[in-house]
């Protein structure tokens, strides 16, 4: 959809956190916004992350941009967001409270 095309975009030119788990970076990549960048996706979109350095681990953190794998990953996923956005004490707070090992 362009019009969430243009916010991403937007967003990205203001260094306003974005984040995509799964699938989703894909969307990321058609806009231009993982050019250099570390990201990562669900096997086999690779290739969708244009400009990414595609990377294999649970959770990617590139310049105000947060990649995940899927639904596996939405834990360390979740908690680097909170990280960003709150700070590391609350983020490991919340995966004490969940206990998230």
């Amino acid at each position: 959809h362009e019009g969430v095309g243009n916010v991403l975009k937007e967003f990205s030119e203001q260094k306003k956190w974005l984040a995509a788990i799964c699938a989703a970076p894909i969307v990321l990549g058609k806009y231009g916004i993982l050019k250099g960048e570390q990201a990562t996706s669900y096997p086999g979109f690779e290739e969708e992350l244009v400009g990414a350095e595609y990377v294999e681990e649970a959770v990617a953190l590139s310049n105000f941009v947060i990649t995940s794998r899927g639904m596996g990953t939405a834990i360390p996923f979740s908690l680097a967001i909170i990280e960003q956005l709150i700070g590391k004490e609350k983020a490991d707070a919340i995966g004490k409270a969940i206990i998230y090992c």
